[in-house]
């Protein structure tokens, strides 16, 4: 039981590190005289789940954003050290994961957007208020200039 989740953890790592399943599949295990890591890139799926779920309780869409939340953690340390000494590259690099990772989880507030349409009728109906209006003052709204 210890070894198969030591097997799994580390197909998990190697996950968070941005391999594929097959990549996995094929890593080869040194604590098994070399041998490949699973027989099949399914059987490190399923061992990627297997710890994520025990990690987090998490599945499917869950498991992704967990990972890709757990990625965007991971550069985030790798990079405070040298934004702390004033690196600014490195800097700009954590604004952007950290935006990028708000996102995911979704805590960046939306952005609110009013949209006025007016309709032809509305425009319509405006022309003859206004025509109305003109009307009862006694100007002839044929006569009247409009400025552009």
């Amino acid at each position: 039981m210890a070894e198969q989740r030591r097997r799994q953890e580390r197909a998990f790592q190697l996950r968070l590190a941005g391999l594929s399943y097959q990549e996995i599949a094929d890593t080869s295990d040194s604590e098994r005289a070399g041998a490949p890591l699973y027989a099949s890139k399914g059987a490190a799926q399923k061992a990627v789940r297997v710890a994520m779920e025990r990690r987090t309780g998490a599945r499917t869409t869950d498991e992704m954003r967990d990972l890709a939340y757990e990625r965007y953690e991971r550069l985030i340390r790798a990079l405070w050290p040298e934004a702390i000494k004033g690196n600014m590259w490195a800097h700009d690099r954590i604004g952007s994961h950290l935006r990028d990772q708000s996102a995911l989880v979704g805590t960046r507030a939306p952005v609110k957007h009013q949209v006025d349409v007016i309709s032809e009728s509305a425009v319509d109906a405006e022309i003859e208020r206004l025509s109305a209006e003109l009307a009862a003052r006694g100007v002839d709204p044929a006569l009247v200039e409009l400025e552009p």
